[in-house]
């Protein structure tokens, strides 16, 4: 055990029971090449460990056709049911409303729109809490462009899986100024950017820990190394 600006820390090696809720909003973040497709179709592939919920449709909504993803979600025995842009989100999640639960939203390649369209902050606040449907959002490295809705983007995501690049590092420290966690830019160095790039390496953290800690994890589908945070007050 160890202590660093306030913060208590705990390591513990587990094996992968990294459990996500089944509204859980989950954002994978990093530049191009730095793995986020690699490392969405390990947790697709992973989901009966990962989230409570069984997970059985993904709901794609992207800037443009990806069919390698479609058909390896599918070769995982996903339902797949893909959309490009998002100007009928709101219709097509009403009209699966009664299967959200089992669902999860994927929005890729939408950078432009996920800090400026509505449907977008309404699929954040109010489906994932009403209807209980987890999403999956793919970003560029920066978590931080301006919109007027990247306030309530950020502030409504309940974890994020940071990828391998040194410009992540400006992000990761915003991060840790936000979650009072002084000490996260340098556990982002020791097991992301110190470990080879084309493992893909990531830190993933939970923000809703159902003790009063901050869960990160890395390697998660492989040997996971799971640390536990104190939350400040």
């Amino acid at each position: 055990m160890s202590s660093s600006s306030g913060n208590s820390v705990s390591r513990v090696y587990v094996g992968p029971s990294f459990v996500f809720s089944a509204s859980s909003r989950v954002v994978f973040c990093g530049p191009s090449l730095s793995g986020k497709s690699t490392r969405l179709l390990s947790f697709l592939a992973n989901r009966h460990l990962l989230f409570e919920a069984e997970i059985n449709n993904l709901l794609i909504f992207s800037g443009i056709v990806n069919t390698h993803l479609e058909e390896s979600a599918r070769s995982m025995g996903l339902q797949v049911e893909a959309h490009q842009g998002l100007d009928n989100l709101e219709e097509i999640l009403k009209k699966q409303k009664d299967y959200l639960k089992n669902t999860l939203v994927l929005l890729e390649d939408l950078q432009d729109q996920l800090f400026t369209n509505k449907s977008v902050s309404k699929l954040l606040t109010m489906w994932t809490h009403h209807f209980y449907v987890g999403c999956l959002f793919i970003t560029s490295q920066n978590l931080y462009e301006s919109g007027k809705l990247q306030v309530t983007f950020n502030r409504n995501c309940s974890a994020f899986v940071l990828l391998r690049h040194r410009r992540m590092l400006s992000i990761v420290e915003t991060l840790g100024r936000q979650l009072h966690l002084n000490q996260l830019a340098e556990i982002y160095k020791t097991h992301v950017l110190s470990k080879p790039r084309e493992s893909y390496p990531y830190l993933l953290i939970n923000l809703e820990g159902k003790d009063d800690r901050l869960l990160f994890m890395s390697n998660i589908c492989e040997i996971p190394q799971v640390f536990m945070i104190e939350k400040v007050h």
